[in-house]
């Protein structure tokens, strides 16, 4: 659905001006897992007759090609090396622990270094005149690009082309306000604030002043992007000035997820477009390594070691502590299925119990201490739902199954006979 929704406002933007079958269109992605859901769009768009150009520098990440579209490449100075260390040293800084207001400067600092590095690909490509002289007689109808690196939005300015953003959104809420959607400061939460849409006056106070800060933390972050804009188009221009005429904003997040605000027509939700491709989860997923615990939202589900191929560890030996009556009827289920994949159960349950049974699944041994095994639990099943509770931290080991023990349906009882009795009667 997000895919066709998609292609559908590109193939407007494209067919409307000239009335024809299909439009010429220059894409401009942003290298690495950027480019991976955008590709999904750009093959669409191509089987739908229109003639689609992709602009790549010669040394990119993940920007893996096939024969639905064209590729035109330009040379660059920088070596892959050197973009897998900027990468890496803006990683690095975000998992190092330092005190606040240290640890936000540092990665204010990474950030702004890794995009000058790799914003140096963009100023290799306006120093391409050969490049740029075929994009200039190329005639093409628009431009599709994901403005994170502003290079697209720069091109499209300076081959003066309509042009659609494709993105998740910058992280100065630039994506709202440039497109001039109403975000009142009572009940929409600023990035980095962690406030709700319900706010008390001081996180009110406390959004003002972030929302006073997100121009100055954009322009310093794409001090470089202004630079060359200015350069390019001989002119001073501003955020605003370079990215608020876009046609169309495609924003790959799903408003489902995200607190209800006004947006303008011209913006379209996709999310989930990514997951097109999706690939089966590997067997077992039940190797976990947290290396520090940190408080998280109710439907994050930690699954690492899911990428690491064949080499995973598996359970041999299980011990369960369960709760007796109805607790135990939903925990049987899973450790019947548990033990049908090859794991030995081993349940610890007193020798007087109303509901706890002996089976070939599992072995039971008697009563025992639990404190010391709740406290080292390593993965927490709740037989709850995040969507009808209360918001609130969780460890990342906590995941959330309700509605597990609705497996063994019964129907309700019929209820026959039933008379009403006035209170005249009951109390004469």
């Amino acid at each position: 659905m997000s895919l066709r929704l998609s292609c559908a406002w590109i193939s407007i933007l494209l067919i409307l001006p000239g009335l024809s079958h299909g439009g010429k269109l220059l894409v401009v992605p942003m290298v690495g897992s950027h480019w991976l859901s955008m590709q999904e769009v750009v093959e669409k768009l191509s089987q739908r007759g229109h003639e689609v150009v992709v602009l790549v520098p010669e040394v990119s990440w993940q920007m893996e090609t096939t024969q639905a579209y064209k590729v035109v490449t330009y040379p660059v100075r920088q070596t892959l090396e050197e973009l897998d260390n900027a990468f890496r040293e803006c990683i690095d800084v975000h998992l190092t622990e330092k005190p606040f207001p240290l640890n936000t400067l540092a990665m204010y600092k990474a950030s702004v270094h890794a995009f000058n590095i790799f914003f140096g690909q963009c100023k290799d490509l306006f120093r391409s005149q050969e490049t740029l002289r075929f994009l200039n007689q190329s005639g093409f109808d628009a431009i599709l690009t994901d403005p994170i690196f502003m290079c697209g939005t720069i091109l499209a300015h300076h081959l003066s082309l309509p042009f659609v953003f494709f993105m998740r959104g910058f992280p100065c809420n630039l994506h709202f306000s440039a497109s001039q959607s109403p975000s009142p400061l009572s009940y929409i939460p600023r990035l980095f604030s962690f406030n709700s849409d319900r706010m008390t006056f001081f996180q009110r106070v406390e959004n003002t002043l972030i929302s006073l800060l997100e121009l100055d933390y954009c322009n310093g972050y794409y001090a470089e992007a202004l630079e060359l804009s200015s350069e390019v188009l001989q002119r001073d221009v501003s955020l605003t000035d370079l990215v608020s005429p876009a046609a169309i904003w495609i924003l790959r997040f799903d408003f489902v997820f995200e607190y209800v605000r006004p947006v303008m027509p011209n913006m379209v939700f996709v999310g989930g477009i990514n997951c097109a491709k999706e690939k089966p989860l590997p067997k077992v997923i039940i190797d976990f390594v947290f290396e520090y615990p940190m408080p998280v939202m109710p439907n994050m589900v930690f699954i690492g070691g899911i990428h690491c191929g064949e080499k995973k560890k598996t359970l041999s030996q299980l011990v369960v502590v369960p709760m007796d009556e109805s607790h135990w009827l939903s925990l049987c289920l899973l450790l019947v299925a548990l033990s049908q994949k090859g794991y030995q159960i081993v349940t610890v349950a007193p020798e007087v119990n109303s509901s706890v049974e002996v089976s070939a699944h599992y072995t039971l041994k008697r009563q025992v201490a639990v404190e010391e095994l709740l406290s080292h639990g390593s993965i927490w099943l709740e037989r709850a739902d995040f969507g009808v509770e209360y918001s609130m931290p969780v460890m990342p080991n906590i995941v959330f199954i309700e509605g597990m023990n609705c497996g063994k349906k019964k129907p309700l009882s019929q209820c026959h006979d039933i008379k009403l009795v006035k209170d005249s009667d009951r109390f004469p």
